[in-house]
């Protein structure tokens, strides 16, 4: 899959903002290596964007996963977490979904490069993850 060369390491949980920078030291820390590959703060280039986390499921993993609980079962496959302290805007969405397709695409050219298959199952899923959805936005989607 792609490999960890667009994850600058030197500012892994930099962030102006404490929460952003504990989500992602929490996520750091409770997806062990035998369970999965934990990429922070990975650069979309040609934009000021980052993808909060990436997490690439251990082809052979040695851990169990569902000790996580929600979080276990969200990263058995390839997956992008994106944390939101409060309920992000539908603008804030929309830029998820931007750098989700923004990875898709990425990780489909470094296949075709490679000469290898790219399947649905190495499609990486979007999680939004936030303690509440405001009334507003849940409007807006219907």
């Amino acid at each position: 899959m792609i490999e960890s060369e667009l994850t600058n390491p030197a500012n892994k949980f930099l962030s102006t903002q404490p929460f952003d920078s504990l989500s992602k030291q929490l996520y750091d820390h409770l997806i062990r290596e035998d369970i999965g590959r934990v990429e922070i703060s990975l650069e979309v280039p040609g934009e000021s964007l980052f993808i909060d986390v990436v997490v690439t499921p251990n082809p052979n993993p040695t851990g169990n996963s569902l000790s996580l609980g929600l979080l276990g079962r969200a990263i058995q496959r390839p997956c992008i977490l994106e944390t939101y302290r409060n309920a992000p805007t539908a603008e804030a969405t929309n830029v998820c979904i931007f750098k989700r397709i923004w990875y898709f695409l990425e990780l489909r050219r470094r296949a075709k490069r490679a000469k290898q298959t790219f399947t649905k199952s190495d499609q990486p899923q979007l999680w939004i993850v936030t303690p509440t959805a405001s009334h507003h936005y849940s409007a807006t989607r219907n």
